[in-house]
C-alpha cells in the first residue's frame, strides 16, 4: 500500500473526537485504493481525490458516531449502499450486522468485495434492487448517504423500516439544499442534530 497524507483524516477524526486504531485507519485506507480501482471501470463516484474521499466519504460515515451509540445500534440499514463505506464503517464501529441496499448491481458486487477486503463479510449482506421490494423488518439505525432529491423521494419509505427508538442519519446532502430536505422532514421525523462540513450536511433524526 502506497503512503498518504493524513493529516486532513486526522484533523477531522479529532474534530468528531473519534479515535481510530492503526488498524482501523488501514483498513479505511484499503477500502480508498478499491474505491478507485473498481471505480475506473464502474463510475461509482466523481470524488475520486484523495483529500476529497477523506471529507465526502470517511468523515462522512464516521460522523454517525456522534450522534448515536453505532455498537448499541445492533442492526444497521444502509440505503444506497454505492460501495458499502457506511455499513462497513458501522460493523467496524461496533454494530452487530449491517444490510446495504442499491439499485446498482455492480455497485452491490463492489459492496461485498470491500465488506471482505475488511474482514467483515459474516457481518454485512448487500442486495440489488428498490428498498420496498427488498428489504423487511425493522431497524436501529438507518442511514442514506445519497443525493437530497432521492432522500426526500425515500424518507416516507425510511419510517416502515426504523424502529420506534431508530435513527435515521442523512448525509452527502449539498448544503444548498439543507433546507428542502428540513421541510421534507416535517411532519415526519425529529431533527437530533445537524452537522456541517465543508459545504456538506449531515442530519440525524428520530421517528415523531
Amino acid at each position: 500500500m502506497k503512503e498518504y497524507n493524513l493529516e486532513g483524516f486526522e484533523r477531522g477524526l479529532f474534530e468528531l473526537g473519534i479515535t481510530l486504531s492503526e488498524e482501523q485507519k488501514t483498513q479505511f485506507l484499503q477500502y480508498y485504493e478499491l474505491l478507485v480501482e473498481w471505480n475506473s471501470f464502474m463510475n461509482l463516484t466523481a470524488i475520486t481525490e484523495f483529500d476529497q474521499v477523506i471529507t465526502k466519504h470517511f468523515l462522512d460515515s464516521l460522523s454517525l458516531v456522534k450522534v448515536c451509540d453505532v455498537a448499541q445500534a445492533g442492526r444497521i440499514l444502509d440505503v444506497g449502499t454505492g460501495s458499502g463505506i457506511l455499513a462497513v464503517a458501522g460493523v467496524l464501529l461496533g454494530a452487530k450486522r449491517a444490510l446495504g441496499v442499491d439499485i446498482d448491481e455492480l455497485s452491490v458486487k463492489t459492496a461485498k468485495e470491500n465488506a471482505k477486503l475488511n474482514g467483515v463479510s459474516d457481518k454485512t449482506e448487500f442486495i440489488a434492487g428498490n428498498l420496498t421490494d427488498k428489504v423487511s423488518g425493522r431497524f436501529n439505525l438507518v442511514t442514506a448517504n445519497i443525493v437530497a432529491d432521492v432522500i426526500m423521494m425515500l424518507n416516507e419509505d425510511i419510517l416502515k423500516f426504523l424502529s420506534k427508538d431508530g435513527i435515521y442519519i442523512m448525509s452527502g446532502i449539498i448544503d444548498t439544499r439543507e433546507n428542502d430536505v428540513l421541510e421534507n422532514l416535517e411532519g415526519k421525523f425529529e431533527v437530533l442534530e445537524i452537522l456541517r462540513e465543508r459545504g456538506w450536511t449531515a442530519i440525524a433524526a428520530k421517528p415523531l
